[in-house]
């Protein structure tokens, strides 16, 4: 893949951005109806999730016509084609019901199977990060800077972050987690 055409995908997922949060937003705070799209648990969707995914699909399939689009509310588009666009319109719907801002879309594209680019966009905290191709960023209003990893090398030293203890279950990973929070600095949940 030349250079050109990596600085184009992450120009088009910068546009990304605005579709989704010009879809999203609106909805947020809204008094929104959901459905539970689960049996036994609870998995909320809303008219945003299908709504912000729909607006994100056709921008992708306008501007890539070839490429694949799977995401969580709708059947998958062009699924063998080499490109594929993953799209979560809005990853912790139940924050978004809540009217907590810590809500987010997320898109990735793979090759091949493969993720080679991604973004995380919080549009009610005004931030968004964009990862691939050997560059990771995070933009907001004051513009970009680079991301790096923590230089903690040390567990004891670390800091463990869950959403909940309920996304873990009983009998293999809550042990697992339980012990590896024991051995860090800190552990803290999300919404």
């Amino acid at each position: 893949m030349n250079e050109e055409f990596k600085l184009e995908l992450r120009e088009f997922l910068r546009e990304l951005v605005s579709v989704a949060a010009a879809a999203a937003v609106p909805y947020f705070r809204s008094g929104l109806s959901y459905e539970n799209k689960s049996v036994g648990v609870y998995d909320p969707v809303t008219s945003a999730d299908r709504d912000t995914e729909e607006v994100i699909r056709r921008s992708i399939i306008s501007r890539y016509p070839h490429h694949g689009v799977s995401g969580e509310e709708f059947p998958p588009v062009n699924p063998d084609a080499s490109f594929q666009w993953v799209i979560d319109p809005i990853d912790g719907t139940k924050a978004f019901l809540s009217g907590l801002p810590t809500w987010a879309t997320l898109i990735a594209l793979c090759d091949e199977n493969r993720p080679i680019l991604g973004l995380m966009s919080q549009p009610i905290v005004g931030e968004y990060f964009i990862g691939g191709f050997d560059v990771t960023e995070r933009f907001d209003d004051n513009g970009c800077s680079k991301l790096h990893t923590s230089d903690v090398i040390r567990m004891t030293d670390a800091s463990v972050f869950a959403t909940s203890l309920d996304m873990f279950s009983p009998e293999l990973e809550l042990p697992k987690f339980k012990a590896l929070s024991r051995s860090a600095r800190m552990t803290r949940f999300g919404v």
